[in-house]
């Protein structure tokens, strides 16, 4: 959450107004707030049903984020070389 909060005044902003990647931006930021959500629903939701959920969606997309994250930079570095 700290690292988000220092991207959107720097890095999101910036990109955003440059109009540089916002497709996989936005992509990449839906899965880092489904992160959060489903991290906050680990500690509140009471039900065992939802709380299974929420965690296989957290795992799955926990493992697959570092993935994601390499593909926004390769196609942000081969935005900028165009």
């Amino acid at each position: 959450l700290i690292a988000l909060g220092i991207l959107i005044p720097t890095h999101m902003k910036r990109a955003w107004t440059a109009k540089r990647n916002r497709a996989n931006g936005a992509f990449f930021l839906t899965v880092v707030l489904v992160l959060v959500i489903t991290g906050y629903g680990l500690y509140y939701f009471g039900s065992e049903r939802w709380r299974s959920i929420t965690s296989w969606i957290h795992l799955t997309l926990g493992f697959v984020a570092p993935v994601l994250l390499a593909l926004h930079i390769w196609l942000g570095r081969q935005a900028t070389r165009q």
